[in-house]
């Protein structure tokens, strides 16, 4: 299983790639992660989805 991290300043958002969720899937207990969807990034060819740990 992938190492998971949750903590982050406060104010600032962590985001990551639909093939780092599927590495850290089951997430730790109490942990969440929110689609945002297909977006473009600079210097990837297809649109990548993305997802949002939640605010506290």
């Amino acid at each position: 299983m992938a190492e998971w991290h949750l903590e982050s300043e406060p104010g600032r958002e962590v985001l990551c790639s639909a093939s780092t969720a599927r590495r850290a899937d089951p997430l730790p207990a109490g942990a969440s992660l929110l689609d945002l969807g297909l977006h473009r990034l600079r210097g990837f060819d297809d649109r990548e989805r993305l997802f949002q740990q939640p605010p506290d």
